[in-house]
């Protein structure tokens, strides 16, 4: 109904451990703590789960088994290549550790869980291609990994799809992760094969941060308040080819809360979540990009669950009944019983009108 396609992607790790930064990001040594304790016992049981739960949903298009299973030396390893020095790697990593070894799990092997894994998946729905995010083409495309797929996903690497389209050339190809640049999309404009593509990211998310004070990552074209960056605008003209600017206010004085709000769910049909658009307008109604002003919130007959602006380095916590706008932004979660009376959140702030708005 909103127009979204999904790949549903079942697995990060299989039969093998990737290497789980502790430590900061990407600095070596790892830790090893993830599915792959799970996948002898649970794979089989989990991804038809899955499909079970989404065959139904006509917004899936496709079933992904796992996401970058094909690392180098995390953990798999092949004497096709006797150095790879690209991985989820790298700061302070020995260099033995990025040659090849005869007693690291040999890549050969997954190609035998992937032919398993998709005929699990066709096992509960043949109607939907499969796929898998490969991270490592430079082995992959050498060693069979693709011949169980239907659709191949890359990660990246799009200097390499007019070489494997060749080598395999009834395959669509998608790309399955990639950055945002106009070099990335232009592949899959210009090429036929080429499905499609997903960014790295479509939204900020919390984890791998960078460095304090940040607390996620600001990859995404929209940040974690679900607000336009300025690079949602540059891809926009991309997709359309139209000429697509970020809207900008007169910054001038005499500024104001606004608040907009509606129902996004209901819980068994006693609660609803109401998500509370709050925006600082300047005196000729125009949003003031500029200001960051604290602002308090206070609910009436509600919960406050929480308040975001799109700042990954606002430590401020979720929880807490202030906070301050960003790029004059922010979003509030409050909970109100679905039969509820006079149920309101009032915002204030110094310098500020208090504004109500009804839930």
């Amino acid at each position: 109904e909103m127009g979204f396609i999904v790949m549903d992607e079942a697995f990060d790790e299989w039969e093998g451990c990737k290497n789980k930064w502790v430590r900061g990001h990407n600095v070596y040594p790892p830790a090893h703590q993830g599915y792959y304790e799970d996948f002898p016992e649970w794979h089989e049981h989990d991804l038809a789960a899955m499909v079970i739960r989404g065959r139904n949903h006509p917004s899936i298009l496709m079933w992904s088994v796992g996401n970058e299973i094909d690392y180098p030396n995390d953990p798999y390893a092949h004497p096709l290549f006797k150095n790879i020095s690209r991985g989820n790697n790298d700061a302070n990593k020995p260099a033995q550790e990025m040659m090849y070894s005869p007693d690291k799990p040999c890549s050969d092997r997954l190609t035998t869980v992937a032919k398993r894994l998709v005929e699990i998946v066709k096992k509960h729905d043949a109607t939907r291609p499969v796929t898998t995010a490969v991270s490592f083409p430079e082995l992959s495309a050498d060693i069979g990994f693709y011949e169980p797929f239907d659709i191949i996903g890359y990660n990246y690497k799009e200097h390499l799809y007019e070489k494997d389209h060749k080598r395999y050339p009834k395959l669509p190809f998608l790309g399955s992760e990639n950055r945002h640049t106009e070099e990335a999309w232009q592949a899959v404009a210009d090429n036929d094969y080429i499905s499609g593509q997903f960014l790295w990211t479509g939204i900020d998310y919390l984890g791998e941060a960078r460095g304090w004070p940040y607390r996620g990552s600001r990859s995404g074209l929209l940040d974690t308040a679900g607000y336009e960056k300025p690079q949602y605008y540059a891809r926009k003209s991309m997709w359309t080819g139209e000429a697509a600017a970020e809207p900008c206010g007169a910054y001038a004085n005499a500024a104001k809360i606004i608040l907009s709000a509606w129902p996004i769910s209901t819980v068994e049909g006693r609660y609803k979540l109401c998500q509370i658009e709050v925006g600082i307008l300047d005196g000729g109604g125009n949003l003031c990009r500029d200001n960051a002003a604290m602002l308090n919130y206070n609910v009436i007959n509600g919960k406050l669950l929480g308040v975001e602006n799109g700042d990954q380095s606002d430590l401020t916590e979720y929880s807490a009944a202030y906070r301050r706008v960003y790029r004059g932004r922010a979003i509030a979660y409050v909970l109100v019983r679905a039969n509820a009376v006079n149920a309101s959140l009032t915002v204030s702030g110094e310098g500020f009108a208090d504004e109500t708005i009804d839930l």
